[in-house]
């Protein structure tokens, strides 16, 4: 199409036909933009103008403060189900490039009894949930809903529709497996007490669709482990406007998170021994010995952690290295970190070598140092 009309000041007619499945109130959502901002667009449904609040569709433009990349113009209508809309869509151009999205949502309630129908009729199911770009932001000022607030966010769970989902998949009592995609950390307690497995698959490429699916298929054997903290919720965090560390992040947090920092979990297993932990000239040599003791081929996250001492304000401990390494099935290999001075706390601490921090649902080594 670009070939064509070429890459400035131009416009584009789409047609089609929308068959809704359900009465109902539908939301049609437009968004025009990505790095330019002089697009416009005009919505038409069996040739009538849909309106946004309360004024025409033309003005669905990304100069204006509602829509824009981040900004989408939602346009509530009421449709009749089977029956076929006239669908059309106006785009202009008047500078370069440009893009434009179109999406329809249906009634929340039918979406969620066709979802429940669909699992309790299959053999596992799997529900894909999470964030986008369209929740997680900055000066986000059209978006206010449950759980978000103009781009901040005033809890850390799944939007309300998302969890009545999940609760709903797992009430069918068939396996669940959730797969999550965020920028950020999302408290899904729900499929962590009753979802046979959870993926988190952040905000994936576009073969991220191929990698899930061989993932949960066991082509591939996961060995991820989470950079952040999964907290269970945010009564178990400091006020925002607290900018003390205490409490936060693995290295002050006290209490039991949903997932740990550097948590992760694979298609095999392993074990580890022969923790040696000794100080050096130049700072500390740590060295244990892990074993994959699976059936399976598989990669192991070594982490490495040291306490932060007895001095007040100290973390609780410190990630100081890690080493993914490829494991045969049944291979044992010695892993060795090696610390610097200025890594080495100079009073007695402990040190802990394992697949994540030395939590009693991780496989790992306690020493001294």
């Amino acid at each position: 199409m670009v070939a064509a009309v070429g890459h400035e000041k131009y416009s584009v007619r789409w047609t089609a036909t929308l068959t809704p499945p359900a009465n109902g109130d539908y939301e049609v959502t437009v968004r025009t933009g990505m790095w330019n901002w002089t697009a416009t667009a005009r919505l038409f449904l069996d040739d009538k103008e849909l309106t946004v609040g309360g004024g025409p569709s033309t003005q669905v433009t990304s100069t204006q403060a509602a829509p824009g990349p981040r900004r989408p113009v939602r346009v509530q209508v009421a449709l009749e189900a089977g029956r076929k809309y006239a669908l059309r869509v106006e785009y202009r151009q008047t500078g370069g490039g440009g893009t434009i999205q179109l999406a329809w949502t249906p009634p929340a309630d039918v979406t969620l009894a066709e979802a429940v129908a669909l699992a309790k009729g299959s053999d596992v199911a799997v529900v894909f949930v999470g964030l986008s770009s369209e929740l997680e932001g900055e000066e986000m000022r059209g978006v206010n809903i449950p759980g978000f607030l103009g781009g901040d966010r005033t809890s850390i769970g799944l939007p309300e529709g998302q969890e009545k989902l999940v609760q709903a998949a797992i009430a069918t009592g068939k396996p669940v497996v959730v797969v999550l995609t965020s920028g950020s950390a999302v408290a899904v307690r729900s499929a962590a007490e009753g979802a046979s497995a959870v993926l988190a698959a952040w905000y994936g490429g576009e073969e991220a669709g191929t990698a899930i699916a061989e993932t949960l298929a066991g082509v591939n054997n996961p060995a991820g482990r989470l950079p952040v903290t999964f907290y269970k919720s945010v009564e178990q965090l400091p006020a925002f406007t607290d900018y003390n560390m205490k409490g936060r992040t693995y290295r002050y947090f006290k209490g039991e998170p949903l997932y740990p920092f550097g948590f992760g979990l694979s298609y095999s297993t392993f074990a580890y021994s022969g923790l040696v932990a000794k100080r050096t000239a130049t700072g500390a040599e740590i060295r244990a010995t892990v074993k994959n003791t699976s059936v399976q081929d598989g990669d192991e996250v070594v982490q490495l952690y040291v306490g932060g001492g007895h001095e007040e304000g100290a973390p609780i401990r410190n990630l100081r290295g890690f080493q993914r390494i490829h494991l045969r099935a049944g291979e044992n290999r010695e892993v060795t970190f090696t610390l610097g001075t200025d890594e080495t706390p100079k009073s007695a601490v402990e040190v802990s070598v394992g697949g994540g921090q030395p939590l009693a649902n991780t496989p790992h080594l306690r020493g001294r140092l």
